[in-house]
């Protein structure tokens, strides 16, 4: 099996999100939708939150959408998700939970077949929603 990467194109992303993607300029709004205090981009490489998040961390998908996060959790420069090399069916990346698995052309997620991987532009984990072709598949995920 050759392991492909995709990238999306910044048109894609951007409808992906539906407009959700914000510049690294400045740093992430708060929760209050206030911006917070500037940030140094070179003091940051993995994303803000109060517990260590510097390793990958790792979710079960099944047949029906799951949130990446259901908490807020902040990046500074995107979110690297790959699908697991062992899984059984595919896995699809969508913004919302109404993303399907390959069954609607008009909701379905950007698919990732085993061993894929997807780098989005995206400010915070709790705007990925993924859902797979069967239970039982894997997903590995890094904010950055």
């Amino acid at each position: 099996m050759t392991m492909q990467r995709k990238f999306l194109t910044m048109a894609a992303a951007l409808a992906l999100v539906a407009g959700l993607w914000i510049g690294r300029a400045s740093a992430p709004a708060t929760a209050a939708g206030a911006v917070a205090a500037p940030v140094d981009p070179n003091a940051i490489n993995v994303c803000d939150v109060t517990t260590a998040f510097a390793q990958v961390q790792s979710l079960a998908v099944g047949s029906s959408s799951v949130q990446l996060s259901a908490a807020s959790v902040s990046c500074y420069k995107g979110i690297s998700i790959k699908a697991a090399f062992n899984n059984s069916g595919k896995v699809y990346v969508g913004s919302s939970n109404t993303v399907t698995a390959g069954t609607t052309p008009s909701t379905d997620g950007y698919e990732l077949s085993p061993g894929d991987s997807v780098t989005l532009p995206l400010n915070n984990l709790n705007l990925v929603w993924l859902i797979g072709s069967a239970s039982g598949q894997k997903v590995y995920y890094l904010g950055i």
